[in-house]
Protein backbone atom coordinates (compact mmCIF):
# COMPACT_ATOMS: atom_id res chain seq x y z
CA UNK A 1 0.00 0.00 0.00
CA UNK A 2 2.80 2.42 0.80
CA UNK A 3 4.02 2.16 -2.78
CA UNK A 4 0.54 2.93 -4.14
CA UNK A 5 -0.19 5.94 -1.94
CA UNK A 6 1.99 8.52 -3.74
CA UNK A 7 0.33 7.72 -7.08
CA UNK A 8 -2.95 8.82 -5.43
CA UNK A 9 -1.37 11.97 -3.98
CA UNK A 10 -1.50 10.57 -0.46
CA UNK A 11 1.59 10.50 1.76
CA UNK A 12 2.40 6.86 2.57
CA UNK A 13 2.70 7.51 6.31
CA UNK A 14 -0.75 9.13 6.32
CA UNK A 15 -2.28 6.22 4.38
CA UNK A 16 -0.80 3.74 6.85
CA UNK A 17 -2.02 5.78 9.82
CA UNK A 18 -5.56 5.92 8.39
CA UNK A 19 -5.60 2.18 7.74
CA UNK A 20 -4.29 1.45 11.25
CA UNK A 21 -6.84 3.75 12.87
CA UNK A 22 -9.71 2.44 10.77
CA UNK A 23 -9.18 -1.32 10.93
CA UNK A 24 -5.94 -2.10 12.76
CA UNK A 25 -4.90 -3.66 9.46
CA UNK A 26 -7.73 -6.20 9.51
CA UNK A 27 -9.11 -6.65 5.97
CA UNK A 28 -12.22 -8.38 7.38
CA UNK A 29 -13.10 -5.54 9.79
CA UNK A 30 -16.73 -4.37 9.77
CA UNK A 31 -17.82 -1.48 11.97
CA UNK A 32 -21.13 -1.29 13.83
CA UNK A 33 -22.14 1.39 11.27
CA UNK A 34 -21.41 -1.01 8.39
CA UNK A 35 -18.05 0.30 7.20
CA UNK A 36 -15.99 -2.45 5.58
CA UNK A 37 -12.37 -3.48 5.25
CA UNK A 38 -8.95 -1.93 5.71
CA UNK A 39 -10.07 1.65 5.03
CA UNK A 40 -13.55 1.13 6.52
CA UNK A 41 -15.45 2.22 3.44
CA UNK A 42 -19.19 2.59 3.76
CA UNK A 43 -20.98 0.50 1.12
CA UNK A 44 -22.37 3.59 -0.66
CA UNK A 45 -18.93 5.22 -0.73
CA UNK A 46 -17.35 2.04 -2.10
CA UNK A 47 -20.06 1.83 -4.75
CA UNK A 48 -19.53 5.46 -5.76
CA UNK A 49 -15.81 4.73 -6.12
CA UNK A 50 -16.47 1.54 -8.10
CA UNK A 51 -14.60 -0.69 -5.66
CA UNK A 52 -15.38 -3.91 -3.83
CA UNK A 53 -14.91 -3.06 -0.15
CA UNK A 54 -14.53 -6.74 0.72
CA UNK A 55 -11.47 -7.17 -1.53
CA UNK A 56 -8.37 -5.87 0.29
CA UNK A 57 -6.66 -4.50 -2.84
CA UNK A 58 -9.84 -2.85 -4.06
CA UNK A 59 -10.51 -1.45 -0.57
CA UNK A 60 -7.03 0.10 -0.45
CA UNK A 61 -7.49 1.63 -3.90
CA UNK A 62 -10.89 2.97 -2.85
CA UNK A 63 -9.56 4.40 0.40
CA UNK A 64 -6.68 6.12 -1.35
CA UNK A 65 -8.97 7.47 -4.07
CA UNK A 66 -11.40 8.79 -1.48
CA UNK A 67 -8.62 10.46 0.52
CA UNK A 68 -7.32 12.06 -2.68
CA UNK A 69 -10.77 13.31 -3.68
CA UNK A 70 -11.43 14.77 -0.24
CA UNK A 71 -8.00 16.37 -0.15
CA UNK A 72 -8.71 18.09 -3.46
CA UNK A 73 -12.13 19.20 -2.17
CA UNK A 74 -10.53 20.72 0.93
CA UNK A 75 -7.72 22.47 -0.92
CA UNK A 76 -4.91 20.25 0.32
CA UNK A 77 -5.84 20.66 4.00
CA UNK A 78 -5.19 17.23 5.51
CA UNK A 79 -6.94 18.13 8.77
CA UNK A 80 -10.22 18.89 6.99
CA UNK A 81 -9.68 15.92 4.68
CA UNK A 82 -9.42 13.57 7.64
CA UNK A 83 -12.35 15.15 9.46
CA UNK A 84 -14.47 14.61 6.34
CA UNK A 85 -13.16 11.05 5.96
CA UNK A 86 -14.23 10.36 9.53
CA UNK A 87 -17.68 11.93 9.60
CA UNK A 88 -18.52 12.40 5.94
CA UNK A 89 -18.14 15.55 3.84
CA UNK A 90 -21.85 16.36 3.99
CA UNK A 91 -21.90 16.27 7.77
CA UNK A 92 -18.71 18.33 7.97
CA UNK A 93 -20.21 20.96 5.66
CA UNK A 94 -23.45 21.04 7.65
CA UNK A 95 -22.04 21.58 11.13
CA UNK A 96 -18.24 21.60 11.10
CA UNK A 97 -16.08 18.98 12.72
CA UNK A 98 -17.37 17.08 15.71
CA UNK A 99 -14.83 16.91 18.54
CA UNK A 100 -14.41 13.19 17.79
CA UNK A 101 -13.54 13.94 14.16
CA UNK A 102 -11.11 16.68 15.14
CA UNK A 103 -9.44 14.24 17.55
CA UNK A 104 -9.39 11.56 14.82
CA UNK A 105 -7.65 13.94 12.40
CA UNK A 106 -5.14 15.07 15.03
CA UNK A 107 -4.36 11.46 15.93
CA UNK A 108 -3.82 10.45 12.30
CA UNK A 109 -1.57 13.44 11.64
CA UNK A 110 0.41 12.75 14.80
CA UNK A 111 0.85 9.07 13.90
CA UNK A 112 1.81 9.92 10.32
CA UNK A 113 4.53 12.37 11.34
CA UNK A 114 5.82 15.05 8.98
CA UNK A 115 4.05 14.85 5.62
CA UNK A 116 5.74 15.30 2.26
CA UNK A 117 4.71 18.82 1.26
CA UNK A 118 4.60 17.75 -2.39
CA UNK A 119 1.61 15.51 -1.56
CA UNK A 120 -1.84 16.99 -1.50
CA UNK A 121 -3.78 19.06 -3.91
CA UNK A 122 -2.93 18.84 -7.61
Amino acid sequence: MSSLAPSYGVPPSLALAVMQAESSGNPAAVSPAGAIGLFQLMPATAASLGVNPNDPTSNIQGGLTYLHQLNQQYGGDWTQTLEAYNEGPGALAAHGAYPSSAAYAAGILSAAGPLDSSMGSD
